[in-house]
């Protein structure tokens, strides 16, 4: 799917908040209020580029839904992600330009524009768990617009950037500011936009069997609105989409789990080791690859994995087995495979506690509303998703 070209409006009504000042295209203010959306598009990078791609990559790539994002009439790509609190974008000073040239990529030039949008004494400094690390540089003002509703805030212009980060042209960061890494914590993008919003949400709409997907602003969709279940988001020591207390089902075996992230930049779900083995070890041949991921026969029929919340009684969440299927397998740790072996998009998280993530199996077959004041995160079954058997 094709991004929609998204450009500044020359008429625009000024709505002035407590955390900032939100830019509203003059048709959207007809209500004083609104909502929209816009098309995703999927890229997953390798180790010789991007590419947009179908399916389920495999947990040793890095993936990532795109959302189109204007400043100053440039258009960058930047990745959605809810795991993270720092925007930033690619600028023309990158000190040493990653795998891919900087050339491929927009670039936000701040030593061209008068008056400077260079915030004195303030930097920013990221390190991410999936792999990319160093990432700094300044930090500048100036108007972030998307799909023509645009806000202005602070946020990153990268001169160091990993030599392993090239399929985007930086990141549009969906947490809270608490966690930002920005000297003076500014208020994030979401924690603007709401303010001129019919209600305080974004949705996400996505779809692992093609490369599109759905970002959408202020109104929940009609076809889901019956059929949501929400979940509370403790982001009280956290300035992420924390989710506390579920327990996943394997079998009659249920396996509690203490806290979850919900992460839109995760391409896999991890949790807990006891619960991954047990599910892993109920499908026949498949194979430890390591301490956190596994690999299974690509013809497999996985099971639905069921979860709970305390705060929804007995209902039972549901997760379809078929999203768990990745990529072919080409480090399977053993002599010979008579059939094809692809990777498993269950993974056992990689610490002891506090840090299991709900990430791209669950996003691709759900459509997630996230309630920004609340907090809370909603979900139903996306049209069209089959489910299995119970795990």
């Amino acid at each position: 799917m094709l991004f929609i070209p998204i450009h500044f409006l020359v008429a625009v009504c000024l709505l002035h908040t407590k955390t900032g000042v939100l830019a509203v295209p003059q048709h959207a203010m007809n209500q004083m209020h609104g909502s929209f959306s816009l098309p995703l598009q999927r890229r997953i990078q390798t180790g010789s580029g991007s590419t947009d791609v179908t399916g389920y990559t495999d947990n040793t790539g890095e993936y990532a839904w795109l959302v189109d994002v204007t400043i100053r009439d440039q258009t960058f790509s930047l990745e959605l992600d809810t795991g993270s609190e720092t925007t930033w974008v690619w600028s023309n000073q990158i000190s040493e330009p990653p795998q891919g040239g900087s050339g491929k990529h927009t670039e936000y030039d701040y030593g061209a524009i008068a008056p400077s949008p260079v915030v004195s004494g303030s930097d920013f400094s990221l390190i991410y768990s999936g792999g990319s690390s160093g990432i700094s540089g300044i930090v500048v003002q100036d108007t972030v617009s998307v799909a023509g509703v645009g806000v202005s805030m602070q946020f990153g212009a990268a001169q160091v950037v990993p030599g392993d980060w090239f399929y985007s042209d930086g990141l549009l960061a969906l947490g809270w500011s608490s966690g930002n890494s920005i000297t003076n914590k500014p208020p994030t993008f979401i924690e603007l936009i709401q303010h001129g919003l019919d209600a305080p949400i974004f949705t996400t709409l996505f779809d692992l069997t093609n490369a599109g997907g759905t970002l959408g602003f202020g109104a929940v969709d009609p076809t889901y609105s019956s059929s949501l279940k929400k979940l509370a988001v403790d982001n009280s020591t956290s300035s992420l989409w924390l989710v506390d207390n579920l327990s996943f089902t394997v079998g009659v075996e249920t396996y509690p789990q203490d806290t979850i992230f919900f992460d839109l930049g995760s391409p896999t779900i991890a949790i807990q080791n006891d619960t991954v083995n047990a599910y892993w070890k109920s499908i026949p041949n498949a194979v430890r690859i390591n301490g956190t991921n596994w690999a299974m026969p690509c013809s497999a029929k996985l099971p639905d994995l069921h979860f709970t919340s305390p705060l929804n009684g007995q209902y039972q969440h549901v997760i379809p087995g078929s999203s768990f299927t990745g990529a072919l397998a080409y480090n399977v740790p053993v002599l010979e495979v008579e059939f094809p072996m692809c990777y498993g998009g269950l993974v056992a998280q990689s610490c002891p506690s506090g840090c299991a993530v709900m990430g791209a199996p669950f996003f691709g077959t759900h459509y997630v509303v996230w309630n920004i004041a609340e907090p809370s995160v909603s979900f139903a079954l996306r049209e069209g998703v089959q489910l299995g058997v119970a795990a």
